[in-house]
């Protein structure tokens, strides 16, 4: 089977489909703000926190063996973080996002 990245792993439902992918012979690599729970139970574990900009830089997921899906991810997950809290983000060219001083 393939390799999986699973973004808020530690959660409610996405520790169930942590759980069924790996039940179903794929590799899980299983992503959270709180790992503990999840390498205790036997999962390949990141610790991430996706408020945190660093981490919508393909430079984070890269060493992980993740695509280039992660920053297609990002892009729609800041447009619906715009939509939700009224902040706008802007991309510089080095690459991170940053916070616009305005609310629209």
């Amino acid at each position: 089977m393939g390799n999986v990245l699973v973004l808020g792993a530690a959660g409610f439902i996405g520790q169930h489909i942590t759980i069924a992918l790996r039940d179903a012979g794929h590799k899980v690599l299983a992503c959270a703000r709180d790992t503990r729970r999840l390498t205790a139970m036997g999962f390949d574990t990141l610790q991430v926190d996706l408020t945190d900009p660093a981490s919508h830089s393909p430079d984070f997921w890269r060493p992980h063996g993740a695509s280039i899906q992660t920053q297609r991810f990002f892009t729609k997950w800041r447009k619906l973080e715009s939509q939700v809290t009224g902040k706008h983000f802007y991309q510089e060219s080095d690459g991170h996002d940053h916070l616009q001083n305005q609310n629209y």
